[in-house]
């Protein structure tokens, strides 16, 4: 609406938008960067989607990747730390995983919406961008499978670490559902090997899977998409009176710009530490600074659906948006 003590736009539309766009503003894409070697195939899609709600991806069969990615929080979980394997219940009423080893997780669960459109170190969508709040993975088909390895995520207790995948892989391959699905999901493979369950589900096809899914979880249209495309009205007045905030006096454009309003760069911006911390620096984080960067850096967080995505920066330490700012 219109109300709020956020005052009146000051220049016209039209000069507010060119300014906008100057600054780094981009309407979202509808559709993402897709990889050569993991082209859009509906199957395919369909089936990562299956797989990103099934429990059978877990070692005790109790969580799914949404456990921890609702989609009514834009694919974040609203927690403060997000509670894998050993837990019940969704969302902020998700109880704390059972006694030790079991454990919560050292980070805030970032949301997954238009993660195909993410950038590495630039506001430009790649399918190569920097997943994690520390960057560690690049693009979501290196980053898919991790859950899956580890115990405070997906894996628990149930069975090691190094056999983790091909434990869930055997599981699949005994579904006579999976493998119809996979085997439509990749012609190109059963025209090469034939319907074998062992040739057909592999690390690599189950990450392609994963991996098409979330890429196409896009979110265009929204008003400031329609403002940047030229409609003067697609924003209220105390949201016009914002923009001029943000691109202007109040510097969120200088790392929040791009499509995904993210420069996907590594900053250092002194949020608390809270939590367990990393297994290699109990009690703290370092960020991208465990794998050689600056340490106690973290990913610029995008802001799209930023309104969904509550408690806010790495360690969830901040409730409330109006705080942050």
């Amino acid at each position: 609406g219109d109300g709020g003590d956020s005052g009146q736009p000051t220049e016209p539309v039209d000069d507010l938008r060119d300014r906008a766009l100057a600054a780094g503003l981009a309407p979202l894409p509808s559709t993402p960067i897709r990889p050569v070697d993991n082209p859009y195939i509906a199957e395919r899609v369909e089936l990562g989607r299956l797989l990103f709600f099934d429990p059978i991806l877990s070692g005790p069969m109790d969580v799914a990747c949404s456990t921890c990615h609702l989609p009514r929080f834009a694919f974040a979980d609203g927690r403060q730390f997000p509670s894998g394997a050993g837990a019940t219940g969704l969302g902020p009423e998700r109880t704390d995983p059972g006694p030790p080893p079991l454990r919560l997780m050292e980070r805030n669960s970032p949301p997954v919406f238009n993660i195909g459109l993410f950038g590495r170190g630039s506001t430009a969508p790649t399918s190569n961008s920097a997943m994690f709040w520390s960057g560690s993975a690049f693009g979501e088909e290196d980053q898919v499978l991790n859950p899956i390895a580890a115990d405070k995520e997906l894996r628990g207790m149930t069975y090691a670490k190094p056999v983790a995948i091909d434990s869930v892989l055997i599981r699949l391959r005994g579904n006579s559902d999976y493998v119809d699905r996979f085997a439509e999901a990749f012609p190109e493979l059963v025209a090469a090997v034939g319907k074998d369950p062992e040739s057909l589900l592999t690390h690599t096809t189950l990450r392609l899977a994963l991996a098409a899914y979330i890429r196409e979880l896009v979110t265009p249209e929204a008003p400031l998409d329609h403002f940047l495309a030229g409609d003067a009205s697609a924003l209220s007045t105390s949201q016009r009176r914002g923009l001029e905030l943000y691109i202007g006096e109040a510097g969120c454009v200088d790392c929040h710009r791009g499509p995904v309003l993210s420069d996907f760069t590594m900053r250092v911006i002194g949020g608390a530490q809270e939590g367990l911390g990393r297994d290699t620096t109990p009690g703290d984080d370092l960020g991208w600074g465990e794998h050689g960067g600056t340490p106690y850096s973290f990913r610029t967080p995008p802001l799209r659906q930023v309104e969904l995505t509550a408690p806010y920066l790495h360690a969830g330490t901040e409730a409330v948006l109006m705080e942050l700012l």
